[in-house]
């Protein structure tokens, strides 16, 4: 019967990661002289890291690396409803703060502060050769030029963590040779 109960347990845990990974978006296609990667490995079966790239307007990509607290199953279930958020949020604000903003209060109204959500949104303009990018609460992306790299530190608290909570974003220009790296832990 034990036996029994783990494989049970397995296929479900197989299932769970299969619907995970269909959450994560296809990277996009090489444009304007930006190219794109993604990988996600998580510490188990499933978990609550995740990242999501959207086109809001032409020639703008939005990015979105996420970490629910906490681990398994209970912070991938998290991360349909984050995913929501974010692409509904999305469409009505081009500023990674405000959409930070947004995300977290609506985080914050549903669970009321556990858990929370440490992310990285940034918005980068291919035309005008920018990132404008808001970190909350997560480990700094770093932009590289020339050899010397750059934290991106810049934001506010993890999202859904506090009522009414406001980032700050930072914008950066963008030099041919630029890397940009957006991580999770």
């Amino acid at each position: 019967e034990r036996e029994r109960d783990q494989v049970i347990i397995e296929a479900q845990l197989s299932m769970a990661e299969a619907m995970q990974r269909r959450l994560l978006p296809s990277i996009p296609h090489p444009a304007g002289g930006f190219e794109w990667a993604a990988v996600l490995t998580p510490a188990g079966k499933i978990g609550g890291d995740f990242f999501d790239f959207l086109e809001p307007a032409p020639g703008v990509r939005l990015t979105f690396i996420a970490d629910v607290s906490g681990k398994g199953i209970s912070a991938a279930m998290a991360l349909t409803l984050l995913r929501f958020t974010f692409r509904q949020v999305a469409r009505d604000t081009p500023s990674p703060a405000d959409l930070a903003s947004r995300i977290s209060t609506a985080l914050y109204d549903e669970w009321g502060g556990s858990p929370y959500v440490t992310g990285v949104v940034a918005r980068i303009d291919i035309a005008a050769h920018t990132l404008t990018y808001t970190n909350a609460g997560h480990p700094p992306g770093v932009l590289v030029r020339d050899g010397a790299a750059r934290g991106l530190a810049e934001g506010g608290p993890p999202l859904g963590l506090f009522p009414d909570t406001h980032y700050v974003e930072e914008q950066l220009d963008l030099n041919g040779g630029d890397v940009c790296v957006l991580l999770t832990d």
